[in-house]
């Protein structure tokens, strides 16, 4: 018969009944399997991802925004959009990045798109948040959101609203070389089509024969006007016709060289904004 020591069975696992699941502490009913929850739960939401999408709203946000002091705008939302459609009433070309606000425009790539001046166009692309960059302080943009896709569309630029015409009229009597004519003060930068008149009366010698340019900002854009002297001096003022680009400065009528002490010089400018 073989004998066992009762020390060598204190250090030796005894035998018990088969071991249960674990058990919250305390005791209690025993532990729930998280992970088997976990991955019934992941399934769950994938299979109702769909339906998801259809319950959200198709049209997330629709706004109109003020460019800031630096030409940008952004927002956020809290439900992922899926597109935009963005229509500028600015008169520069707009850079749209479906991303949060940086520093300066983003390079092509994903998600970046650009408008025309008041042009319209959508971005397909899905984020949270959109930016703004080019445009002028206060320009204003409309910002539309959509949950879905939406087709490609793009608008080149909108037909600016009408303008005034802007005048200016002038006379000289015997003008020397770069006398100004007729001259309009600093009008805002942009395409003008423009309508000149000019004339001479008084004593009219040889001199006078197309006598005249347009100066922008004193540099020559028109280097020769037509001017009538001699016998056909003193007739009707015929109309010339011109789409200019005005980056700055004065538009003026100057006699190019030095007239006759006594012809009498006179000019209609009429400029009408039909561009940026």
């Amino acid at each position: 018969m073989t004998t066992v020591n009762a020390n060598d069975l204190a250090g030796r696992a005894q035998p018990g009944p088969p071991r249960r699941a674990g058990r919250w502490p305390g005791g209690g009913r025993d532990m729930p399997d998280l992970a088997g929850q976990l991955t019934g739960l992941q399934k769950a939401i994938g299979d109702l991802s769909g339906v998801l999408e259809q319950m959200s709203p198709r049209v997330i946000d629709s706004r109109i925004v003020a460019l800031d002091a630096n030409g940008q705008a952004s927002g956020q939302h809290r439900l992922p959009f899926a597109s935009l459609a963005v229509t500028s009433f600015s008169g520069s070309q707009l850079t749209i990045a479906a991303a949060p606000p940086a520093g300066s425009a983003p390079g092509p790539g994903p998600g970046v798109t650009q408008v025309a001046p008041r042009g319209f166009r959508v971005l397909n692309a899905r984020a949270y948040a959109w930016s703004v960059y080019g445009g002028s302080p206060g320009d204003l943009v409309d910002i539309q959101a959509f949950s879905r896709p939406q087709p490609p569309a793009a608008a080149p630029a909108g037909a600016s609203a009408p303008v005034a015409s802007l005048f200016a009229f002038g006379t000289q009597t015997g003008p020397l070389a770069g006398t100004n004519i007729a001259s309009m003060v600093a009008p805002a930068p942009g395409l003008y089509a423009m309508t000149l008149l000019n004339e001479v009366s008084g004593t009219v010698t040889a001199a006078e024969q197309d006598n005249l340019r347009l100066a922008v900002n004193a540099v020559t854009v028109i280097s020769g006007l037509p001017l009538p002297a001699g016998a056909a001096a003193g007739g009707q003022a015929q109309p010339i016709s011109a789409n200019v680009r005005v980056p700055a400065g004065n538009v003026s009528v100057q006699a190019k060289g030095n007239a006759g002490v006594a012809a009498v010089y006179t000019s209609l400018i009429i400029a009408t904004l039909i561009a940026p």
